[in-house]
Parts: C-alpha cells; structure tokens; sequence
C-alpha cells in the first residue's frame, strides 16, 4: 500500500498553516500600523480641508465660499452656495476620528466610517470604493462632493 497521498496531504497542510499564520501576522502587522498612524492621518485631512474650503471662492462664477471649524478630535466642514434666485444652500459635514477611520455625520443620515487601510504601497490610507487614497486627496474629494451638492437647486 502506498501512502505517499498522507504525505503530500501533510505537506500541504503544512504549507497552509504557514500561509494562514503569515496572513495573521500581516494583519496583525497593518492594524499594529494604523493604529500609530490614524491620529496623523486625520490631522492632515483636516489640514487639506481647510486648504480646500478656503480656495472655493477661487472657483469663477460658482458663488462658493467654505468654511473648516477644528475642535479637537472632531471638525465641521460647511460648503455654501450664495445662488441670488434661490437663496443660500449650505452643506453641512461632521467628522470625527475614531481608532479606526474618520467618522462622518451628515444631519439626518446614516453614519459613514471612512476606514483606515493600507494601500498597495503599505501606506496608511483612507479605503475609497476599492482603492485606498491619501487623506489630501480625499479631502479634495470631499469638498469636491460638497460643493456639487451645494449646487444642486432646490
């Protein structure tokens, strides 16, 4: 009889252990480092949104202005449109940091946790559909997404 099936069976159980404790440590490793980076990440999102809400009146004839309130942990981002024939549309977001993401509070919505993730480049960054972006650049495209809602009309 020959058992040699037993030993490549073991081999190969073997060789998954391995792969499934690799795959732990990483996790272990990529939570380890977000952990120690989330507080700077959403230091610098809020640095960017600050930067973005200040340039809106830049935009030529969109009648923006923005505004960033920092209060610690947490910042208010507002995005108005000053439309003459409508009046006033403000867009108002909170976001908060939390050990996992940034939190955004949007009055009378659901809770969105924008997570902290590694990207391909092992960089902690903010989870954006599939892919994972720098806090600057999804500050730039919050604001982006402030701004067209604000322009909606009533």
């Amino acid at each position: 009889m020959s058992t040699e099936w037993i030993e490549q069976q073991n081999a190969a159980n073997q060789r998954a252990a391995a792969e499934a404790e690799a795959r732990s440590q990483r996790a272990v490793d990529a939570a380890g480092r977000i952990a120690n980076q989330g507080s700077e990440i959403f230091q610098r999102f809020v640095k960017e949104l600050k930067v973005n809400t200040d340039a809106l009146p830049n935009l030529v004839g969109e009648e923006l202005s923005g505004s960033m309130s920092p209060q610690g942990a947490s910042c208010q981002v507002n995005v108005t449109w000053h439309n003459i024939r409508y009046g006033p549309n403000i867009i108002s977001w909170n976001f908060h940091y939390a050990a996992q993401g940034i939190r955004l509070f949007v009055w009378e919505q659901p809770e969105l946790l924008l997570h902290f993730r590694l990207g391909h480049d092992s960089e902690v960054g903010i989870g954006y559909g599939d892919s994972v972006v720098t806090p600057e650049k999804m500050a730039e495209l919050t604001v982006q997404k402030m701004r067209d809602l604000a322009r909606r009309t009533r």
